[in-house]
């Protein structure tokens, strides 16, 4: 990490917009379910990939996104780049966006590096623009709930957090296996859950990690309140059904869900977050996931593959 605040130069940002044009760059899995969300938010939808068999498959599913056969005519014609491509390619990505001084949407997690983060932060703040970055779980009914019901002191001082994900391995992009690329299960997908318990318990000052069996990360998080998370990230084999499940303790009380059990209904949480970031665009409040935040998941995530290596 850099000697300065990577961070603090993204506030009292100038530059909003009224009318949003989003344009989504890499509409694969990810990306087509952006597109999904973002048609219920009143905005103008354009689209780019390099793939001519991907553009005209997701061009039949959204036929009201305007394509552009290349970055820079996507840059011309949009308010807002929403980049929706492998984890080693965002950097390079948002430094472009940012240069055509356009807001930036990043899927998680931020960046490869923190050096790449820092970068992205520093470019964005001296364009004047907003950076947001999609850590969803945050706005998932269960989990907000979660953090509501702690700060209102409903389970007493915190102990304890166990935060488990799991899912088949991602079968649509060979980039995932790559840990140079998607950096392993914990900065992918584990790096959901960390930000939670940073989120819940507040700031980490230690790690301990270990991978217990292929395709899983578990980390063991301790928080600045004495607090302890352990985060549990698994991928595994075709057909492994997506499931999530926490436990937070405190010395009067637990929560517990697990969300084979807990069906919640309510809005899609992606729309929601979306929204979100459209409105602070708009010149509306901050988002309740930050620039910083994403910053921080980031660093805590590299920290535990670090020690796991």
């Amino acid at each position: 990490m850099g000697n300065s605040d990577p961070v603090a130069p993204v506030d009292n940002l100038a530059r909003t917009v009224t009318t949003v044009r989003v344009g989504v760059v890499g509409p694969g899995y990810i990306g087509a379910r952006h597109l999904e969300a973002w048609r219920h938010l009143d905005v103008t939808l354009h689209g780019y990939t390099r793939s001519p068999t991907r553009r005209a498959e997701v061009a039949a599913a959204f036929p009201e996104v305007t394509w552009h056969r290349d970055l820079a005519a996507l840059l011309d014609a949009v308010d807002v780049v929403d980049v929706c491509t492998p984890t080693d390619s965002h950097a390079a990505l948002v430094l472009q966006a940012a240069a055509a001084g356009r807001h930036v949407v990043c899927e998680k997690p931020m960046a490869r590096t923190l050096d790449e983060a820092e970068a992205m932060l520093a470019a964005c703040a001296a364009a004047g623009v907003h950076l947001h970055v999609g850590h969803l779980v945050r706005y998932v009914e269960a989990y907000a709930a979660a953090r509501d019901a702690v700060g209102a002191g409903e389970v007493g001082d915190l102990t304890r957090l166990r935060l488990y994900r799991g899912t088949a391995t991602p079968a649509w992009g060979d980039w995932f296996a790559d840990p140079a690329r998607s950096g392993g299960v914990l900065l992918d997908l584990g790096i959901h859950d960390i930000d939670v318990a940073r989120w819940i318990a507040g700031e980490v000052v230690g790690v301990e990690a270990s991978v217990p069996a292929p395709g899983t990360g578990r980390a063991v998080l301790t928080h600045e309140s004495r607090a302890i998370s352990e985060v549990t990230a698994e991928w595994g084999p075709a057909g492994m059904p997506f499931r999530t499940e926490f436990e937070i303790v405190g010395t009067a009380g637990r929560l517990h869900y697990d969300s084979t059990v807990d069906r919640h209904g309510g809005t899609d949480p992606l729309t929601t977050m979306l929204g979100e970031f459209r409105a602070a665009i708009r010149g509306g409040p901050e988002p309740r996931v930050t620039a910083r935040d994403a910053f921080e998941a980031l660093r805590v995530a590299l920290a535990v593959a670090e020690v796991s290596a």
